[in-house]
């Protein structure tokens, strides 16, 4: 009866995977009496190769209901579509800490600076980030991806992923759903995540732009300081009853 495409970066064109199934993921190949989107995203895709690509024009335009995940990406829509969409939080964030636990698998480590990142580290974050381990005597875990110098690597797991999330003593990250997990949690965090347009959106809507950090400052201040997670939270609240009121709405029509 109805199709709910997302959440994720969906209509990123400028990925050969995604750019290959953007009728299925715009929904012109669906069959349904409803196709709505869910925190859909255009990533970093150039406004200009989304409104220049007939298929993604023609698919964003019948659908039934459109909510997007950022800025960026709404702005993508009402260009395409001539409607505003309504903007939504990432689905992690309508879950509630209850929901997390039952989840979550056993870890022994607690404590430790948790580095979870897209990419090379910067020779200049990886010797601070080795200081700061040393000067608040904990250890560095890298999630995912395997780095020589942290004391403890591990691979990638759905139900650790959240356990080393909650154990963190502080988290280093430059993904979306590192930020988002790292809000979750309430942990003292720093985002390296500026260039992504997702990344900036969801901190500048939290109110969290603090959390950015740049070749200036020290990672030892900024993960000392803990986040304004009070009005993160006001927002967050505020921001979960649309998003929850959009699927109410729209599933059924």
């Amino acid at each position: 009866d109805c199709f709910v495409i997302g959440s994720d970066t969906l209509w990123n064109l400028e990925s050969k995977y995604f750019y290959k199934r953007r009728t299925i993921y715009t929904g012109l190949e669906l069959p349904a009496k409803r196709k709505i989107t869910y925190a859909v995203s255009i990533a970093n895709t150039p406004l200009k190769i989304i409104t220049e690509d007939n298929l993604t024009v023609a698919g964003i335009k019948q659908l039934d209901a459109i909510s997007v995940r950022d800025v960026n990406t709404a702005e993508a829509v009402r260009k395409v579509s001539q409607t505003i969409p309504t903007q939504v939080l990432d689905p992690t964030f309508l879950l509630d800490d209850l929901s997390y636990k039952e989840m979550e698998g056993h870890i022994d480590e607690s404590g430790y600076i948790l580095i979870y990142g897209f990419g090379k580290v910067s020779p200049e974050m990886k010797s601070q980030l080795i200081k700061t381990s040393i000067t608040i005597g904990c250890k560095i875990v890298s999630y995912g991806s395997y780095r020589k110098w942290a004391h403890v690597n591990t691979i990638y797991n759905p139900a650790t992923f959240l356990s080393y999330f909650r154990n963190a003593g502080y988290v280093v990250t430059n993904t979306y759903h590192g930020t988002i997990f790292s809000i979750i949690y309430k942990k003292n965090f720093i985002c390296y995540g500026q260039e992504k347009n997702k990344v900036r959106d969801l901190l500048e809507s939290l109110m969290l732009t603090d959390q950015f950090i740049n070749h200036k400052e020290r990672i030892l201040d900024k993960l000392a300081k803990a986040p304004d997670y009070e009005n993160a939270y006001r927002i967050l609240e505020e921001r979960k009853y649309v998003s929850i009121d959009y699927l109410l709405k729209t599933i059924e029509g």
